[in-house]
């Protein structure tokens, strides 16, 4: 009886040493797991950081090409300025967009989490629209699709103009339109 006790008693002790070192194992490849994910985390958060320098660096060029435009170029006549007393320039454009009642910048970003999961780009949706949003097929409010816009002026997307822009600007005194006609609709 004795020695049936003490066989099952190493046979216990056996037992709980083998799930020891599985568990010891399991622990380390955990560990290795987490190391690995806390890595890619990191690099995750470094790309995240060069895009919004990258961008903020993009917005900042831009805004110094316009200063240097500015100083390198004789002051237009008034009428010669801002044809219609609309905007030609970059940041123009950007106010143009943000201000126009055809840029939604709650619909933009409820319909496009992905910008809106981008700080840099939540504060700012319209500039995301005018530097990529019109070119990428995405819409600045229910009623301008950006896309047919395109498709139907080739004139516009050839000049690489952003599509509401080129709306604001000179498609609606042309009479352009804005997305396809409904049905019945000439």
């Amino acid at each position: 009886m004795v020695s049936e006790l003490t066989s099952r008693i190493e046979a216990l002790e056996q037992d709980i040493q083998s799930r020891q070192t599985a568990l010891s194992e399991q622990f380390e490849a955990l560990a290795k797991l987490t190391a690995e994910l806390e890595a890619q985390r990191e690099q995750l958060v470094a790309q995240e950081q060069s895009l919004h320098e990258l961008r903020q660096a993009q917005v900042e060029a831009a805004q110094q090409a316009e200063a240097l435009q500015d100083e390198a170029t004789p002051a237009p006549a008034a009428e010669e300025e801002v044809s219609d007393g609309l905007a030609s320039s970059p940041l123009q454009h950007a106010d143009l967009v943000r201000d126009s009642e055809l840029f939604d910048a709650d619909w933009y970003l409820a319909r496009y989490p992905d910008v809106k999961a981008d700080a840099h780009l939540a504060e700012a949706p319209h500039e995301h629209y005018l530097l990529f949003g019109g070119f990428e097929g995405r819409n600045p409010c229910p009623e301008f699709e950006s896309t047919y816009y395109l498709e139907i002026y080739p004139d516009v997307a050839e000049a690489g103009m952003n599509p509401l822009v080129h709306y604001l600007l000179h498609g609606r005194s042309e009479g352009r339109r804005i997305h396809p006609p409904f049905e019945g609709e000439a």
